[in-house]
């Protein structure tokens, strides 16, 4: 907004300047008309896209969820998460199966014996 702001303040000082020089039969013409028409909704299309995406799109959820204290607490989280899984592969490594011998486990074996 304050780019679009400076923006019309610029035009507005371009007028002023190419008037009082004598050019202003130049902005009376239909395609100089147009070309104004075209460029003001172009800025108003782009004024209205960076709301959307800006504001609108991000939502206040959004917003808040930026603040230092909210930052702060989300890698707290992170982190207990992070001990609490470890903690859990731990003890599933603690936990062990029985693998039945089959045929290519026995030959696996026999093959390690030969070798060694």
């Amino acid at each position: 907004a304050t780019k679009i702001a400076s923006e019309k303040e610029y035009r507005k000082d371009l007028e002023e300047s190419i008037r009082g020089k004598g050019l202003s039969e130049m902005e009376d013409t239909p395609d100089m008309l147009r070309a104004k028409n075209a460029t003001q909704i172009l800025n108003e299309k782009e004024y209205k896209r960076d709301l959307e995406l800006e504001v609108k799109g991000r939502g206040l959820n959004a917003m808040a969820n930026e603040t230092p204290d909210f930052m702060r607490a989300k890698n707290a989280t992170d982190i207990a998460s992070q001990i609490k899984y470890k903690q859990l592969a731990e003890m599933e490594k603690a936990n062990f199966t029985s693998v039945v011998d089959t045929p290519e486990i026995i030959h696996a074996q026999q093959v390690k014996n030969l070798s060694s």
